[in-house]
């Protein structure tokens, strides 16, 4: 019996000693240790792989052509922005004039009488003064902004024909009141549309 109770003592400190080695042993301690490396290598090549994949964005953004900027329309040297900016400042002050001669050779009331001689010449100098910045000033014109005064023109020139032809500033009082209407809001739009051309040109640097 002795040798049988000897015999399960030796295989349980085996089992025992075999348990330590299991989990305490160096073998045990070397897996934990590449185990760890080998997590950190996997943590390199994902920073790696993003890296690379950030690199391959960007060299496919710069083969991609370059677009002009979204607020900005076309690039035009400083010259004729300036050129453009002063036929501006003059057209739109004629502009002006000739719409304010027009309110007083057509106010709002109906008047028999022909307005003063001096009134008509206003408006009629002011009218010829208009079309003739118009004609000189063609080339320097941006198209949007020159179609915009020529509809001004267009307007100015049908109120003087109906002043020439009639002999005293009666009619309807509505249609007269229509007319000086479209004539500011044709105005009005001249106004907007420099506005929108001085915004959004890019100037050249000279």
């Amino acid at each position: 019996m002795f040798w049988i109770s000897s015999l399960v003592t030796g295989i349980v400190t085996s089992a025992f000693i075999w348990w330590l080695i299991e989990n305490y042993g160096p073998w045990k301690k070397m897996d934990e240790a590449l185990l760890t490396q080998k997590q950190e290598i996997d943590k390199l090549l994902a920073v790696v792989e993003s890296l690379k994949g950030q690199q391959e964005q960007i060299s496919k953004e710069s083969e991609k052509p370059k677009q002009p900027a979204a607020d900005k329309g076309p690039s035009v040297s400083r010259v004729q922005f300036e050129a453009e900016f002063r036929i501006y400042q003059e057209i739109h002050g004629i502009a002006h004039e000739v719409v304010a001669a027009h309110a007083k050779v057509f106010p709002d009331e109906a008047f028999m009488m022909p307005p003063a001689d001096e009134t008509q010449k206003r408006f009629i100098g002011a009218q010829l003064k208009l079309t003739e910045c118009l004609a000189k000033g063609e080339p320097f014109f941006e198209p949007r902004v020159y179609e915009s005064y020529k509809l001004l023109e267009e307007l100015i020139l049908n109120q003087k024909v109906a002043l020439l032809q009639s002999t005293g500033r009666g009619g309807d009082n509505k249609n007269r009141k229509t007319d000086r209407k479209a004539i500011t809001l044709a105005l009005q739009k001249c106004a907007d549309v420099i506005r929108n051309r001085i915004s959004n040109v890019a100037v050249l640097a000279s």
